[in-house]
């Protein structure tokens, strides 16, 4: 006889009764109910661990960034400059401390994202034109780098804009710190508000909270 198989005393198959069906519906029922919050929970601690990798990812080519470019990072806000955001308004005539894309026939400085790209291992962002930054940043490694996983609403962002320019929006799940990353002045009392002639640099870090430089949100975020 084989195993599972079920006779009647005639020896015919009997099928299961509905009140047997329904007992292993309800024991596969409570088995799903007993194993959906630690699933769920399991889920949860790789999305905060696939997060917390972005962040070390986008920190490590923070510093690689600042290495080649004097030891500044890129800019990120508002630029309160006379000059604008142009190399010239911000004391870079050499383009030396930023990396800069071409904006209709002027450099521009680069939102972080576009920045950061060749240290994140996106070696094909365009920038001859701002069309063409945004759409390579739109995809690759540095689109994945730059969205949470537990982001099911990631938006695109205004980076970085001043004297009526504005920067092409640029996907991300993280705000940016513009006190850590804008034109940032330290005067009398702490961190004021950005003056030019100042540019962020690696070595202001202080590791607290005023210069965590990106950080996830859960509410909608506002980028300057």
């Amino acid at each position: 006889m084989s195993a599972g198989r079920r006779f009647t005393d005639s020896g015919r198959l009997r099928a299961f009764t509905l009140v047997e069906l329904l007992v292993v519906i309800g024991i596969i029922a409570v088995l799903i109910a007993l194993l959906l919050p630690a699933l769920s929970g399991a889920r949860r601690q790789a999305q905060q661990v696939a997060c917390m990798s972005n962040l070390r990812q986008i920190g490590y080519a923070g510093v690689m960034f600042a290495n080649e470019h004097r030891q500044h990072i890129p800019l990120a806000g508002y630029l309160w400059t006379s000059g604008g955001a142009t190399p010239k308004g911000l004391n870079d005539t050499s383009q030396i401390y930023y990396a800069y894309y071409q904006d209709a026939g002027q450099p521009r400085p680069m939102p972080v994202q576009a920045a950061l790209a060749p240290y994140l291992g996106q070696s094909n962002v365009r920038t001859d034109t701002a069309a063409h930054l945004q759409f390579d940043c739109s995809s690759g490694p540095v689109r994945r780098v730059f969205t949470c996983p537990s982001d099911e609403q990631i938006t695109q962002g205004l980076m970085i804009e001043s004297n009526g320019w504005q920067g092409p929006l640029m996907w991300t799940s993280y705000a940016y710190n513009e006190a850590a990353m804008g034109w940032a002045d330290r005067g009398q009392g702490g961190r004021q508000r950005p003056q030019p002639g100042t540019r962020p640099a690696l070595a202001d870090s202080q590791a607290g909270a005023d210069d965590v430089v990106l950080r996830r949100q859960a509410a909608h975020r506002v980028w300057r």
